[in-house]
């Protein structure tokens, strides 16, 4: 099928998807890395979180990942500067 896109519109952009583990979220973030978006997935289990991103790395994205529950709010205090560092390095 053919993308309604131009190839790589989201190159060197960087997305915070919550839930990007598994299930919706993470064909959310397949298609974004397809697109040449750069992830941060944020995530209950760190090794659902491994696997998704080994994946998309697998077929050609660039991903990083931090576990943590969006109802914890210190941790997505945590989360967020990570996202900060990430997007630096990523986009420079």
């Amino acid at each position: 099928m053919n993308s309604i896109f131009r190839d790589h519109i989201l190159k060197d952009k960087v997305a915070f998807i919550t839930g990007g583990s598994s299930g919706i979220c993470l064909g959310i973030a397949e298609a974004f890395a397809a697109q040449g978006t750069k992830l941060m997935l944020l995530g209950r289990s760190q090794d659902k979180l491994d696997a998704a991103i080994a994946g998309i790395e697998s077929s050609g994205g660039t991903a990083s990942g931090h576990a943590a529950d969006v109802r914890n709010y210190a941790a997505l205090e945590e989360a967020l500067p990570r996202l900060v560092r990430y997007m630096a390095r990523s986009t420079s």
